[in-house]
């Protein structure tokens, strides 16, 4: 019955959530000139700070990385809670770097421990598939897993259900994890723009 009424809530959570709207941010965020043009998940993303290896990339030419990896969280879902945990999980696995969305050398060989040693890609990091489908098919993999984790944690909330969703997420193993205070944050913050309270 409790997973029921959890199932429930969760429904009616995410279907009275709305499409990411630009909204400016109050300065938690760094700024960036293309961000006034940009709204919907793209404009959120776009809210991060860059990937101190990315300092060198025309923004324009982010611009562009990032609407694909916008792109791709939207069609994974319509739901903005879920896309908010799609957006939470790439800043927080990847920092948005190029080398990684992209499937570099450095990401896909490896290089200097990067991207698990070689193991995982895309900005969610996946292990355990194939590296074939770019981002829509990683954030439709990304997705599954989180609504896995979600539903094995539980939670009487929608956040305490993220909370062991993230946590397992990171770990492979755990519903609890000291690292996930810090992505519920950001999930929230994420969530804020978008109009919707946890």
């Amino acid at each position: 019955m409790l997973r029921h009424i959890q199932s429930l809530t969760l429904a009616l959570l995410v279907s009275n959530a709305v499409p990411l709207p630009s909204v400016a941010s109050a300065g938690e965020l760094p700024h960036s000139e293309a961000v006034a043009h940009h709204g919907g998940t793209l404009g959120v993303l776009l809210r991060f700070p860059r990937y101190e290896g990315d300092a060198n990339e025309p923004e324009s030419e982010r611009v562009e990385r990032l609407r694909e990896l916008a792109s791709a969280i939207d069609a994974a879902t319509p739901w903005s809670a879920e896309r908010a945990l799609l957006v939470t999980v790439a800043k927080h696995e990847s920092q948005l770097a190029r080398h990684v969305q992209l499937d570099e050398a450095a990401c896909r060989d490896g290089e200097s421990h990067q991207c698990d040693s070689g193991a995982a890609w895309s900005p969610f990091q996946l292990h355990g598939t194939d590296r074939q489908g770019g981002g829509r098919r990683a954030a439709r993999i990304a997705l599954s897993r989180l609504r896995g984790a979600a539903e094995r944690c539980g939670g009487d909330t929608l956040e305490t259900r993220y909370h062991g969703a993230l946590a397992l997420y990171a770990t492979g193993s755990k519903c609890t994890w000291s690292g996930t205070a810090e992505r519920i944050a950001t999930w929230k913050r994420v969530l804020a723009r978008i109009g919707v309270k946890p």
